[in-house]
């Protein structure tokens, strides 16, 4: 315990990557952590530096810590520590301008879905391939994940 409070006075910089990642509680809790190097000034008077995309993976839920899975920047805290940011908007990863464009109108950063996003994703839509093997299911949420899992359970007991 003693080290890990050394490292806390001796931090002038703390970064979190993959912030999308980092709850409301971790955020919260981190901060009450790093005020013991300077119980009068936000999280210590560290420099935070976050680097991210909240666009990715959501903060998981866990109800053994009472962790609802909120993100970070719903913390009033957020605002108070992070009076300046920086946005990246450009895409520097992928070339394809029918990709990015897609990939925005789909994320809300443009008002609506366009028609050549609508033709790229019809595109790239395909039937699942029936190999006898139960294929793997993505949900936007823990509660469709849920949900399904448990008509499928029903399903199971009741007609197998």
């Amino acid at each position: 315990m003693k080290t890990t409070y050394k490292k806390i006075k001796s931090a002038d910089v703390l970064i979190v990557d993959e912030v999308s990642m980092f709850s409301k509680q971790h955020f919260e809790n981190l901060e009450s952590i790093c005020s013991l190097k300077d119980t009068s000034k936000l999280f210590g008077g560290m420099q935070i530096i976050l680097c991210g995309d909240f666009f990715q993976l959501p903060p998981v839920r866990n109800i053994l810590y009472d962790d609802d899975g909120s993100y970070c920047f719903e913390s009033d805290l957020f605002d108070l520590v992070f009076v300046h940011r920086v946005f990246l908007k450009d895409v520097v990863r992928q070339t394809q301008y029918e990709l990015i464009n897609a990939i925005a109108e789909i994320s809300g950063a443009k008002k609506e879905i366009g028609e050549d996003t609508i033709s790229l994703m019809d595109q790239l839509s395909r039937p699942p391939t029936d190999n006898g093997m139960s294929s793997l299911k993505l949900f936007a949420t823990n509660q469709m994940a849920d949900d399904y899992n448990i008509n499928l359970i029903l399903f199971v007991c009741l007609f197998v």
